[in-house]
């Protein structure tokens, strides 16, 4: 688990290689594709709205799917794999997720929970995160009331209490990590 103080290893991390990368390094996005598509069309597809939308060059991404709909996960992946080789690891080794999916997913409507690095504040819709956002420190009030507006969720100044959900054993079921091929290929069984 990356965070500002250096890496975290989590019970169970004798096993097999999770990296969980630091959040504020991530983008999220939801993307809606064609019902008709599926298999590796609706995958081409994703490719291709993730690569327009993104601002990196090698980006790398996770996928969590809802019917036609993904909550994507995406980052720098040249730059992630250079800090995995800082710490000596392989990153080929490693198998990326991140943080949001492999904690206990919420429920219906916005929260606001504590991450490795700082604070997301995230939207959800019967267990499918739909939007999220990153903030070092808890976010000012107008900075809320701006994201719940964004989102079409009811405008709060309010800042929610603050969560930290359960880690869970395994990333959530469907999670899809899209790094190079070979790199998915050679995955092994140890975790960090």
């Amino acid at each position: 688990l990356e965070q500002q103080e250096g890496l975290r290893a989590l019970p169970g991390s004798d096993q097999r290689i999770i990296w969980v990368p630091a959040r504020q390094t991530l983008k999220h996005a939801l993307f809606t594709l064609p019902d008709q598509l599926g298999g590796r069309k609706r995958v081409s597809a994703l490719q291709l709205k993730i690569s327009a939308w993104s601002p990196f060059e090698d980006t790398r991404f996770s996928v969590i799917w809802s019917d036609n709909v993904a909550s994507v996960f995406a980052w720098d992946g040249a730059a992630l794999n250079q800090r995995i080789s800082d710490h000596e690891y392989n990153p080929i080794d490693c198998e990326v997720v991140p943080e949001a999916f492999i904690r206990t997913p919420g429920s219906d409507g916005l929260r606001l929970v504590s991450c490795s690095d700082g604070i997301e504040a995230q939207v959800w819709t019967r267990g499918f995160l739909t939007a999220s956002r990153w903030w070092a420190r808890i976010p000012p009030a107008h900075e809320w009331a701006l994201f719940s507006r964004t989102t079409g969720e009811s405008v709060s100044a309010a800042i929610p209490d603050l969560l930290e959900p359960e880690w869970l054993e395994t990333p959530w079921p469907g999670n899809q990590t899209h790094g190079t091929p070979i790199a998915q290929l050679l995955k092994n069984e140890r975790l960090v």
